[in-house]
């Protein structure tokens, strides 16, 4: 019967009437009353397609000289808040004393793209699962609360669609909650946030070399390690170049962004409903903080640098 209604819920979060936000608190209230009645590795599987093919599918709404001018614009910024981030993550690690590999796997969620960095660094640094699902479990509550608060931040300082979008991608760990909150902003938001972002993303390799080559100075690097690469990226400029080379085919394109949105909202509800109460409790008190305040100065330092720039 859970699992009946569990889908029941799934499906109403791809309807055109659910918005990122509800979609992202029904699933949460589900985890923390029910739990996901499926499989947390099917769940995780299917979500992680989900929004991939939705950041695919949201390439066909945006033309590929806006992508191309959007990620040459903001390719110095990028790299330099990426230097940034990891300066004041490891500064503020020694404040608060969080291991080395904790403090590396949080400021790679925090400086590019939240889970997928991780996900990716991690291998690289021999991560066990306990830092691992820690660091994955800090990122997901920070990217759950801002799914929620950005939007409302944005209109009460006055951002232009624009100048969120380029927040949201600046300060939100997840390519699913910049994308999530973006399109609760406005579709030019959602646009130029999707960009950013993915040009973030394109950094998880770079990073991950210089972090490898770091720790074998080190000694400590795993060289079995393989490096995952999100290809869906490369999808995201296909769909954008395609819809540019072949505007006739418009309505077909606007169709399948369209659905990709609706297919959005239902991920977030896949990614509230694969909280684990226990997994917060054993994050522990030092690591949930030290995401917290690194992401609270990343996204104070990222909001003032947008309204100075404005």
């Amino acid at each position: 019967m859970k699992k009946i209604a569990f889908l029941i819920l799934f499906l109403f979060s791809l309807s055109p009437w659910v918005r990122s936000e509800v979609a992202l608190a029904t699933g949460l209230l589900w985890a923390f009353l029910f739990q996901n009645p499926f499989p947390a590795d099917l769940t995780k599987k299917f979500q992680g397609r989900l929004l991939q093919g939705s950041v695919v599918g949201l390439g066909f709404s945006i033309q590929l000289g806006v992508v191309l001018s959007t990620g040459s614009s903001s390719l110095g910024m990028t790299a330099g808040s990426i230097a940034g981030t990891f300066l004041l993550g490891f500064f503020l690690s020694r404040v608060i004393r969080v291991p080395n590999k904790m403090q590396v796997l949080v400021s790679s969620g925090t400086a590019i793209c939240g889970g997928s960095a991780i996900a990716a660094v991690g291998p690289v640094i021999s991560a066990d699962r306990t830092e691992m699902s820690m660091s994955l479990a800090v990122v997901f509550i920070l990217n759950s609360v801002a799914l929620l608060i950005f939007p409302s931040l944005g209109h009460w300082a006055g951002f232009s669609q624009e100048q969120f979008g380029l927040w949201a991608a600046l300060a939100i760990h997840d390519t699913s909650s910049v994308v999530g909150a973006a399109s609760s902003f406005g579709p030019v938001a959602l646009g130029h946030a999707t960009t950013v972002k993915l040009v973030r993303a394109l950094w998880i390799l770079p990073l991950c070399l210089v972090i490898g080559f770091g720790f074998q100075f080190l000694g400590q690097k795993n060289r079995s390690a393989k490096v995952p690469f999100p290809w869906f990226i490369f999808g995201f400029l296909a769909a954008s170049g395609l819809s540019s080379f072949v505007p006739q085919w418009e309505s077909v394109w606007k169709m399948i962004s369209t659905i990709s949105r609706h297919a959005l909202v239902g991920s977030i509800f896949l990614i509230g409903a694969a909280m684990d109460p226990a997994t917060i409790k054993k994050s522990g008190a030092a690591v949930v903080g030290y995401g917290t305040i690194l992401w609270v100065l990343v996204g104070t330092l990222s909001f003032l640098f947008v309204k100075a720039n404005g």
